[in-house]
């Protein structure tokens, strides 16, 4: 989960000690390294040394160290698709000079199934060596946005964020602009900006990028963290995201969440609590920003999400006008002499055809596109309707048992007053 420990901050702070501790000695490490060697990293696009063979051997999940960034969700049973593996495959990690530990790049879904199940060690493939966070975030970010069971919107937001913010750290914003560089090594001089140079390395639009890293600071870090405990929220289109995004500036909504999370902490609720009321606000004003979007039929942006589908006449080849002179001569047992009436009726009759066909595929898909917008309402309240029945249940089991354990309880103290009764007689 990430929580902040700043107002800006999206990088987790609930870290435990030996992970903090891992992460210090790294970034102790990294102040000493070269300027020079820096910008050699930096135009090497932060990749990992995997000059080293590969090394694959059991570790203790206690050595391996908390991600920076691209934390997973783990609100919703994260681990239904683990549960049926014999055998995992391995985690992924790296390692860096005299820091006692290894930090994760990929597989910390397995290693949370793994912790888990009680478990004490992990196997694992030491891949590589880093000297800075810089580098295992961009690896992170790497396996989170290409690879199988990639992250969904909001984790990929966070991520994104987090990433933003670590690399500021290591290189800080004027060493940045001041050498940036191609994807290639060219041109050094070259100025990026650090959504444009973490864009270039991941593969996605710049526009992308900046949509989600907007919406990020919109929604702020514990609204983020609380629209975790909404499924219907995390995989949000980019094409709802640029829509929304304007809206939720003007609103202030990192403010306002802000605002609420210190007035609880005030109130003595706990973190979880007052993550998730900032998360519920978040929620319900989304929510109703989507639906108005379906209610005024707003769409006009180009969608860049990964696999999304939208519905729009545009993408579908309609049937085309028919030509005048086609119609007439195609017109069943006639030809281009026959009678004029004849053809022109039936030319008007398959016109009209074409064009009430068109504008019923234009409804059908206008309405289907509205569906789309408030389906994951339909999908969230199905959910509290089935949480609510199994929380009925077990709770009618557990009254059931009791009052079963209370009759038989009842009936053994009558046997014993009439056994009582009789040696008494």
């Amino acid at each position: 989960m990430i929580t902040a420990k700043l107002e800006s901050s999206f990088t987790p702070s609930n870290l435990n000690k030996e992970t903090a501790a891992g992460f210090a000695a790294l970034d102790q490490k990294f102040v000493q390294v070269p300027k020079e060697t820096k910008e050699e990293l930096f135009v090497k696009e932060l990749k990992i040394d995997y000059s080293g063979e590969q090394d694959m051997r059991e570790i203790k999940i206690s050595d391996i160290f908390t991600p920076p960034a691209f934390i997973r969700n783990n609100y919703n049973n994260p681990f239904e698709d683990l549960e049926a593996l014999d055998n995992p495959e391995p985690v992924k990690v790296v390692i860096a000079d005299d820091v006692k530990g290894f930090f994760i790049i990929s597989g910390q879904r397995r290693l949370e199934f793994q912790k888990s199940n009680k478990q004490k060690k992990i196997r694992a493939i030491i891949v590589g060596k880093v000297v800075c966070r810089s580098q295992i975030a961009m690896a992170r970010a790497l396996n989170m946005t290409r690879f199988i069971r990639s992250a969904n919107t909001l984790e990929l937001v966070a991520g994104l964020l987090g990433l933003y913010e670590i690399i500021i750290d290591d290189f800080g914003k004027e060493a940045f602009f001041s050498h940036g560089g191609s994807r290639k090594g060219e041109n050094k001089g070259e100025k990026l900006s650090l959504s444009q140079y973490i864009s270039n390395i991941l593969g996605l639009k710049k526009s992308t990028v900046t949509a989600l890293m907007n919406f990020g600071h919109h929604v702020g870090p514990y609204g983020l963290a609380g629209l975790g405990y909404h499924g219907d929220v995390q995989n949000l289109s980019i094409r709802t995201i640029n829509q929304i995004n304007a809206k939720l500036k003007a609103d202030n909504l990192s403010k306002k969440l802000s605002e609420m999370f210190h007035s609880l902490q005030g109130a003595k609720a706990t973190e979880t609590e007052r993550i998730k009321a900032c998360g519920n606000l978040a929620h319900q004003i989304i929510i109703d920003q989507i639906a108005a979007l379906a209610e005024n039929d707003i769409n006009d942006e180009e969608d860049e999400t990964f696999e999304q589908i939208d519905l729009d006449p545009s993408d579908y080849n309609l049937p085309p006008k028919r030509d005048k002179k086609d119609s007439a001569q195609e017109a069943e047992g006639g030809s281009p002499d026959g009678d004029a009436e004849d053809r022109s009726a039936e030319k008007g009759d398959d016109e009209n055809m074409d064009s009430n066909f068109e504008d019923e595929v234009k409804k059908t898909l206008k309405f289907l596109k509205k569906f789309k917008y408030l389906l994951p309402q339909f999908e969230s309240a199905l959910r509290g309707i089935n949480q609510m029945e199994k929380t009925f249940q077990d709770k009618l089991g557990k009254e059931l048992q009791k009052f079963n354990t209370d009759a038989e309880n009842m009936i053994s103290f009558i046997k014993r007053r009439i056994t009582d009764i009789k040696l008494c007689g």
